[in-house]
């Protein structure tokens, strides 16, 4: 608000001498990835630092021309959003509620280019137990720009390809998107939880093929202590799908890789993939690498004497599947906060000194 406007000599507005508009952001701080990752697009077509995730796109000073090139930066993140949906639902909050998978089909494929384009080569992160690689996305903020970056998704969200039957049959479908991409190696390869037992029999089939393997990032995984399905451990209930509606419920308190708003049906797709990985890694046979393998750890909350804890051992734990060095490294965070922005720019520190030999 101003006391009166600035004029020209002719009695006109003075626009060079009006003050650059202050819109105040920032209200409500984002707790979900997909929630940081609207945030930060939000905030890049407005020209703004930061933007909340109650924040009102067009109080903030959007308009039809800026609401446009939201929905095309909304588009190449593979989200598919109507204008109409956009002046309906302007913050990120309300937007998040208005989006089910059918509005994301784009970014449900097995190869999610997260940054396509770079003259090095690429890094290949694979997805966790929920079979989605959208928790990657801020790496683009941190990774060089050289550098392509790519998630590998599970099949079955299209509700019809049928579930992966073991880890070999699904890191043997990865590389085939991998080397859609980049034909030959060195290939860096990441994963999170059980993308980390992916990641490493994806390294183990590419190097039996002949390919250098220049780097595999294991975050907070460990090679089970016994193999045995899944549905034996006690835990997975019974019933015609067994632990089904115990997964739906976790989906949907936590939110977890999913948008909000989806249908029943898909709530309990996205419990099927979830329960069917969990099972998969209990039943891996595991191989061994003939490679050095980066383990990123979460330090919190683990106890400080971990020598007779062994669900908390880390490389003693990796030592029989990898022929090489194993470097330990600690974030502080608890295993379910690694995704975090903040934490995927600490790894991408850590992979980075590594990788130079620090």
């Amino acid at each position: 608000v101003l006391d009166e406007l600035p004029l020209t000599g002719n009695h006109k507005i003075d626009r060079a001498a009006l003050p650059a508009p202050v819109y105040p952001a920032g209200r409500g701080r984002p707790a979900t990835v997909h929630e940081q990752v609207l945030c930060e697009i939000f905030a890049e077509v407005l020209g703004l630092p930061e933007v909340g995730v109650d924040d009102n796109f067009f109080e903030l000073g959007g308009h039809s021309l800026l609401a446009m090139r939201l929905a095309e930066r909304l588009r190449a993140r593979g989200i598919q959003v109507a204008m109409r949906t956009l002046f309906e639902a302007p913050t990120v909050t309300a937007l998040l509620r208005r989006l089910g998978t059918s509005s994301v089909r784009d970014a449900l494929g097995v190869l999610l280019p997260i940054r396509a384009q770079g003259t090095s080569p690429p890094f290949f992160c694979v997805h966790p137990a929920g079979g989605l690689s959208w928790c990657y996305m801020p790496l683009a903020r941190y990774v060089p720009a050289e550098h392509p970056l790519y998630g590998l998704q599970v099949r079955g969200f299209d509700g019809a390809s049928p579930l992966s039957g073991s880890v070999r049959e699904m890191a043997a479908d990865y590389i085939g998107e991998v080397r859609s991409v980049q034909e030959s190696g060195p290939y860096y390869l990441l994963g999170w939880s059980f993308g980390g037992i992916v990641a490493h029999e994806m390294a183990v089939q590419l190097q039996a093929r002949g390919e250098q393997i220049a780097a595999v990032v294991i975050m907070d995984v460990y090679p089970p202590l016994e193999r045995r399905a899944h549905a034996e451990d006690g835990r997975a209930g019974s019933g015609p799908e067994p632990g089904l509606e115990r997964m739906i419920e976790v989906i949907r308190q936590g939110r977890g890789d999913m948008f909000a708003e989806i249908s029943p049906e898909e709530l309990a797709l996205a419990a099927r993939i979830f329960l069917n990985n969990e099972r998969l890694m209990y039943e891996h046979e595991m191989s061994v690498l003939d490679a050095d393998l980066l383990l990123i750890v979460a330090a919190a909350g683990r106890p400080d004497d971990v020598s007779d804890a062994p669900r908390w051992q880390t490389t003693a734990r990796w030592r029989p599947y990898v022929s090489g060095e194993i470097r330990a490294l600690d974030l502080p965070c608890r295993h379910g906060e690694m995704a975090q922005p903040d934490m995927l720019a600490r790894t991408w520190d850590v992979l980075r000194q590594w990788l130079r030999g620090d």
